[in-house]
């Protein structure tokens, strides 16, 4: 559902959520996604991340106050 552009730490320098780009929108849009309950899937050479997240919850969070 979206690419990811960068990871962003908290304060004590821990990292905590990633910078995505929203896939197909125009202009691009960016927000910041939790790692929380993201989960690493291999398919051959690539690494993709799975959130329980809809489309529909990514959409709608905030757009991201760091850019790429």
């Amino acid at each position: 559902l979206g690419n990811v552009e960068g990871v962003l730490r908290n304060p004590q320098g821990a990292v905590d959520r990633l910078l995505i780009e929203i896939e197909d929108s125009n202009p691009d849009r960016f927000v910041e996604v939790p790692t929380e309950g993201l989960t690493p899937v291999v398919v051959g050479d690539d690494t993709d991340l799975s959130t329980t997240m809809t489309g529909e919850q990514l959409a709608a969070l905030p757009d991201a106050t760091q850019l790429p």
